[in-house]
């Protein structure tokens, strides 16, 4: 095979292999079960679990209670992507544990091939959210769309412990169900993202 040719097959596997990703994802979106797969600006990621991030003990502008040890900290990421937030919250600001929940079983690979060794810090289990188990979780994260707000925010409000703390990217959640944001962040986000320049929501439960 040419090069040219075997260029072309390079191509063409990789455009079908993000068909199928896209394609994956968008089902419990257009089912009003979930969100499409976009991936986290590194601008949004920065401002949860960098060194001033609102996510990260100790960080001047921390929504986290003072005195808190990140190695005791639980997140939940609900419909968690490639994992790239669970990477950040234990590798970056020292999470003891980060599980996330995702539909689509290629990012679910994808994601557990890049935390392979860290299985016990980093969890991505092959699951709608709203199956995830909340109760344990100190901070939970979302990506959401409109559509699905409503029933996540009925979803926290039942399973959360008092004191947990929610962050959404780009959506609001429900009055009704934590009350106001204790928290609204604009980020900037790069013109060429995906993941438009948008607030990050924070609540407390």
């Amino acid at each position: 095979m040419g090069s040219s040719s075997l260029a072309t097959a390079v191509a063409a596997g990789a455009l079908g292999l993000a068909n199928l990703i896209v394609g994956t994802s968008l089902i419990p979106s257009l089912l009003g079960r979930g969100a499409p797969f976009v991936p986290t600006a590194s601008t949004k990621i920065e401002a949860l679990f960098g060194k001033k991030g609102l996510l990260v003990a100790g960080s001047e502008r921390s929504l986290l209670p003072h005195g808190t040890h990140p190695a005791h900290l639980r997140l939940v990421d609900l419909g968690s992507g490639d994992g790239s937030l669970l990477r950040a919250a234990t590798r970056t600001a020292a999470y003891g544990h980060a599980a996330g929940y995702e539909i689509n079983p290629w990012l679910v690979a994808y994601a557990r091939l890049v935390s392979a060794g860290r299985s016990t810090k980093e969890v991505t289990h092959w699951t709608s959210m709203w199956e995830a188990s909340l109760d344990e979780a100190d901070v939970v994260l979302i990506y959401g769309v409109p559509p699905i707000m409503e029933g996540l925010g009925k979803k926290l409000a039942a399973e959360l412990r008092p004191g947990a703390i929610v962050v959404c990217n780009g959506y609001e959640l429900p009055e009704h169900a934590l009350g106001h944001p204790v928290a609204e962040v604009f980020i900037e986000t790069s013109r060429w993202s995906s993941d438009a320049s948008s607030n990050l929501f924070c609540y407390r439960r």
